[in-house]
């Protein structure tokens, strides 16, 4: 399916025509794009010493639009928008409904609203909310569900501990108030991308690493998938970090293409 990228060259082509130097490279290199051009619908012309891309069939184009792109004056919002637009949820980024867990056995402030955690950890074992705002002294963002259900046992010291549906973004991170910020996550790129996330607004955020890291890594880390499987890559974020942390496990995963993940911190405690 075509995405935002696509939607906006192909309708610049339809006003104008278009130097091959401006043609993204997800559209040059896709079979979309190389069928419109070897069915003559849009064709190809030396000028200089490059080439423009221009419009050769009006009406044939007009009905690849109007198929690829079938409410192309839509404004997207939501995944829906999406769908409507480019016949696929994920062609854009939106910013969807911020669901999160929440444990703890302090009092904090969701939403505007006072909440007794503790009553709700006692009751239902987690809170669950839309949330729009958060106030609390301190906070630990969780990665997996089942480490976030038992992170008390290794994390304590009074911290409000939350998962997120989805990975968490900027604006979920900007609704938080908090003095102190804790990362638990798997230890791997994936896990830093968010550390630095949560850095970005927290300049005092820490990465939990268990005093017996080093052990658990040489006994329990396993490969990162391979290239064919989805294998991980850091980020440009994480690429270029002086973070100590940071530069410690990236260096470490790079290394020896092994991660360690979160969950073996717990069973370890558990265990001992």
């Amino acid at each position: 399916m075509l995405k935002e990228t696509e939607y906006n060259f192909y309708y610049k082509l339809k006003k104008q025509s278009v130097h091959k130097t401006e043609v993204p490279k997800t559209v040059i290199n896709s079979n979309v794009f190389s069928n419109l051009v070897n069915s003559g619908i849009v064709g190809k012309e030396k000028v200089g010493r490059g080439h423009i891309y221009q419009i050769v069939k009006p009406s044939d184009f007009e009905k690849f639009l109007s198929s690829a792109f079938p409410n192309p004056g839509i404004s997207v919002n939501n995944k829906s928008d999406n769908i409507a637009k480019f016949r696929d949820s994920k062609a854009t980024i939106t910013e969807g409904k911020r669901i999160v867990f929440l444990r703890g056995f302090e009092n904090v402030r969701v939403n505007k609203q006072e909440i007794n955690l503790a009553q709700y950890i006692k009751n239902f074992g987690l809170f669950a909310v839309e949330l729009k705002s958060l106030e609390t002294p301190k906070i630990c963002f969780v990665e997996n569900l089942d480490s976030f259900l038992e992170a008390e046992k290794i994390i304590k010291d009074g911290f409000i501990f939350l998962h997120a549906y989805g990975r968490i973004g900027s604006e979920l991170i900007k609704s938080i108030n908090a003095v102190e910020a804790l990362i638990f996550s798997d230890y791997d790129f994936v896990g830093l991308n968010e550390y630095l996330k949560f850095k970005s607004h927290f300049p005092n955020a820490k990465f939990f690493i268990p005093d017996n890291y080093d052990f658990l890594f040489q006994k329990f880390s396993k490969p990162l998938k391979k290239k064919d499987e989805g294998q991980q890559k850091p980020s440009e974020a994480v690429k270029y970090s002086t973070d100590e942390i940071v530069v410690k496990i990236r260096e470490q995963v790079l290394r020896t293409n092994h991660f360690l993940e979160q969950q073996i911190v717990i069973r370890e405690i558990n265990e001992n």
